[in-house]
């Protein structure tokens, strides 16, 4: 049986830490770093480098006797950090002496059965800057074995969760190349797929046929979608975008997010987002006003930042495994995960327009790291679809994706 098959995000070997320069401080966060037993070893055994073995006392041992730094008590970060947020042992004795994961990071490596991926995390802005701003799209990945797209595979599976996988890692990516139709025409498109995958896996019985046979014509599927928008067949239900992007304005309350850009207390569309509705009439009215903000903001980001939205979702989707190793084997929980810090962007960017008229790309790129650094290297997200598995049916509310740029 052949190995996986290798991918890598392309602008790794053009990345270098830019250390002081940087807008971001990753050692900031409240990381557990953990350290390896050479390396402990290897700071206890530096004699000649005393500072280096005090620095153990910064290092306890936890249960399964991994060497974990200790946090400040007060800030919750790693305690060997600086006042300037700086790594100690970085700058007293350079790289070498640094735990794995520090040196390694943004850089991360993703394996399943059948694939490995080489790729970083958007939440450091060179590897956001490298990867959005200087790739075309398409670009962003390449592969020992160019003949084999991502995630693609000829042999259909037996189990009803590979031929999710076999289906969604054909049809994603090629719907995402269908570049003549807006965004979210296409990601309605995805999450819908998403959406009855997941019906069908939680009943026996496999993909059911007509599913099948829609997978098989995706196209068809993204050309009536549009077409049923432009005949305005099809539209966001009031109640369901409302209700959307109303639980994204309380992700960014709750992970804290705020950005020297835009100051949501004086915005008209986060004022609107935070009122309260008591009957059907006041989710209508509230949609209009949403539409009012988001419509020409998106005219705006289509036409000057495009490419940039574009590789952000293709290289989103794929550090995240999705659709070839979701969480948890949970296609939509995964393709919300993704969604979700996408939709926090989005209406950050909405706002931002509302206050300055523009968005320039990098003022985009700097709302993208930021949100990527509080979004995505925790459970926020996850633990908040598990308290609400309903939303694991993406087929039912997938209209209000279309709204996304």
């Amino acid at each position: 049986m052949p190995g996986p098959v290798e991918y890598k995000l392309n602008i790794l070997e053009q990345f270098q830490c830019v250390g002081e320069k940087c807008p971001q401080n990753c050692c900031r966060g409240p990381w557990s770093i953990t350290l390896s037993p050479e390396m402990a070893a290897r700071w206890q055994a530096e004699t000649d480098k005393p500072e280096l073995a005090e620095s153990m006392e910064a290092v306890e041992t936890t249960g399964n006797k991994e060497y974990i730094t200790k946090k400040n008590r007060s800030t919750q970060q790693c305690i060997l950090l600086s006042d300037e947020g700086l790594c100690n042992i970085q700058s007293r004795y350079g790289t070498e002496y640094m735990p794995e994961v520090c040196v390694r990071f943004p850089r991360f490596t993703r394996t399943s059965l059948h694939f490995e991926l080489k790729s970083a995390w958007l939440s450091c802005p060179e590897i956001a800057r490298l990867a959005l701003l200087e790739q075309e799209s398409g670009g962003l990945l390449c592969s020992a074995d160019a003949t084999s797209p991502i995630g693609t595979s000829n042999s259909m599976p037996l189990d009803t969760y590979s031929q999710a996988v076999h289906w969604l890692s054909k049809v994603t990516p090629a719907i995402l190349a269908l570049r003549k139709y807006r965004l979210g025409i296409r990601l309605y498109s995805i999450a819908w797929f998403c959406g009855r995958i997941y019906q069908c896996l939680q009943r026996a019985g496999g993909l059911d046929q007509d599913l099948v046979r829609q997978l098989k014509k995706y196209k068809n599927q993204v050309y009536e979608t549009n077409l049923r928008i432009k005949q305005k067949k099809l539209r966001p239900d009031p109640c369901n975008a409302v209700n959307y992007w109303k639980a994204i304005a309380s992700l960014i309350r709750q992970l804290k997010i705020r950005h020297a850009l835009i100051e949501l207390e004086k915005s008209d569309l986060w004022r609107t987002l935070n009122t309260e509705i008591t009957n059907a009439a006041g989710y209508s009215t509230l949609y209009a006003k949403l539409t009012k903000h988001s419509e020409p903001a998106n005219t705006w980001l289509q036409a000057h930042c495009r490419q940039i939205l574009e590789n952000y979702l293709q290289l989103v989707f794929v550090n995240a495994g999705f659709p070839w190793d979701p969480e948890g084997k949970n296609h939509a929980a995964t393709f919300l995960f993704c969604i979700i810090p996408f939709s926090i962007v989005l209406l950050l960017c909405w706002m931002l327009y509302e206050q300055a008229a523009e968005i320039t790309p990098a003022q985009l790129l700097t709302l993208i790291y930021t949100v990527e650094a509080k979004a995505t290297h925790n459970n926020v997200i996850y633990d908040t679809l598990a308290a609400d598995p309903g939303k694991y049916a993406l087929h039912q509310y997938a209209d209000v994706f279309i709204d996304l740029a």
